[in-house]
């Protein structure tokens, strides 16, 4: 175990890292009471199940199980094993975890917390109107820069996102008047600037992102906007297609995801309006 610790600390792992790989490997030993490399699949198997037993969940047990291939992938590149035991380790299945969206009147309840903050607030709520009505990531909202703002057309170049794709997204009046107010007149630069010559940190936007939230009763963070905004345009019946373009989304599967926040909504919304029958 020694030399594969010693292998991470080379290619730069964090250190994080290390002592979070050391410590599943040392629980593999004593849980399986079994130091030998040249491990059976009953028992990598029998190991795999007491995990289940012992009820962690999917997610914990699919970090274990690839910390232990990892492990004798070196081993056997190493020449420690004469097999690579990594083959006998099944693929965990964790299945998609739904993300969390706020329905429309808390999305209100907390631009008009964010608006009722002074000053502050002032940035803030271009921010994070920004990030629910165009679906935007921390990251990009962030680095947006104000001349990649087109007032005119109605539109922000939304650069180096996620797998560096550019894309173009369009703002409702609305939200084209309230970047307007915050740019006031500036034609470049960055659009949101933070200290020295830098922008607007994504560690702050998520701090304050919890503390509005806090502030009136809700749990928030930055993606649950993005979240929201991907939900609402589905539920209102746009196509899929647009949410993909909108989102930035490489493969439409990832979009579908949210068409079952959609589905969820309207599900709400159908049970929760008094009708006449």
């Amino acid at each position: 175990m020694g030399e594969y610790l010693d292998d991470m600390r080379l290619r730069n792992c964090s250190s994080r890292t290390i002592r979070e790989y050391e410590k599943v490997l040392i629980n593999y030993f004593l849980e399986t009471d079994n130091y030998s490399l040249e491990v059976s699949r009953s028992v990598l198997r029998a190991w795999i199940a007491r995990m289940y037993e012992r009820g962690l969940k999917a997610s914990t047990v699919a970090t274990r199980v690839g910390v232990l291939r990892a492990f004798f992938r070196f081993a056997f590149a190493e020449g420690l094993i004469t097999e690579d035991r990594s083959v006998h380790l099944p693929r965990v299945k964790v299945g998609k975890h739904l993300p969390k969206a706020l329905t429309a009147d808390e999305v209100r309840a907390f631009m008009a917390q964010v608006a009722a903050n002074g000053g502050r607030g002032r940035r803030d709520l271009v921010v994070f109107t920004l990030m629910y009505a165009c679906g935007l990531r921390v990251s990009e909202v962030v680095a947006l820069r104000a001349e990649n703002v087109d007032l005119e057309g109605g539109s922000i170049l939304v650069v180096a996102g996620k797998g560096n794709k550019d894309r173009r997204v369009f703002l409702k009046e609305s939200t084209i008047d309230l970047v307007a107010e915050w740019l006031g007149g500036r034609e470049s630069g960055w659009l949101f600037p933070g200290q020295g010559d830098g922008h607007l940190s994504a560690r702050v936007v998520q701090h304050y992102a919890r503390e509005y939230g806090q502030q009136i009763g809700l749990t928030v963070h930055p993606h649950m906007l993005r979240h929201s905004c991907a939900t609402h345009y589905l539920t209102a019946g746009a196509p899929i297609t647009f949410v993909q373009k909108l989102l930035g989304h490489a493969k439409l599967s990832t979009t579908g995801l949210y068409t079952q926040l959609a589905d969820r909504e309207c599900q709400r919304i159908a049970q929760s309006v008094e009708l006449a029958v």
